[in-house]
């Protein structure tokens, strides 16, 4: 088992609702219509979401779906970190 953490922070200038896309770990939705700009209070403003517990055996498995039909540069998801840590 392990934990994830995934580090976001939005470092162009985009405003909140821009940048909205789904977070899928090991194949289940953990973040829906996630929004970095919302989320951490603004852009430039770090913000960190921890899943534990999770089962893993040869790899993990992280997909992002974007919410915008045509995703361009700034509506793209992101990501800016991950960990990946032994489960406590």
């Amino acid at each position: 088992r392990v934990s994830v953490r995934l580090h976001f922070a939005e470092l162009d200038n985009v405003k909140p609702g821009q940048r909205v896309f789904d977070v899928r770990l090991q194949g289940q939705t953990v973040l829906e219509s996630f929004d970095v700009v919302a989320a951490a209070g603004g852009a430039g403003r770090p913000i960190v979401k921890e899943f534990a517990g999770l089962t893993a055996r040869r790899c993990v498995s992280l997909e992002f779906v974007p919410k915008a039909a045509v995703p361009a540069a700034d509506s793209a998801p992101i990501l800016s970190a991950i960990e990946l840590l032994p489960a406590k």
